[in-house]
């Protein structure tokens, strides 16, 4: 964990507001990282929202609020 810290503290801050970072190798790094991440992150949501979804679908259908129980 201390070395990706420190690998997204090391980058000089010249290059990266120069444009010229995006160029090297490190920051070619970065990019495809950042970019996976955000892929993760996205595919976890939407998973997250399938389950709540079919999680409240499955409470309406098996718990209706004012069902009456006739014999």
């Amino acid at each position: 964990m201390k070395t990706i810290i420190r690998n997204f503290t090391s980058f000089p801050p010249a290059l990266v507001l120069k444009g010229s970072f995006g160029l090297s190798p490190k920051g070619r790094v970065l990019r495809t990282s950042l970019i996976c991440l955000q892929f993760v992150v996205s595919f976890m949501l939407v998973i997250c929202v399938g389950i709540m979804y079919l999680q409240s679908w499955k409470n309406a259908n098996e718990n209706p609020v004012n069902s009456i129980k006739t014999e």
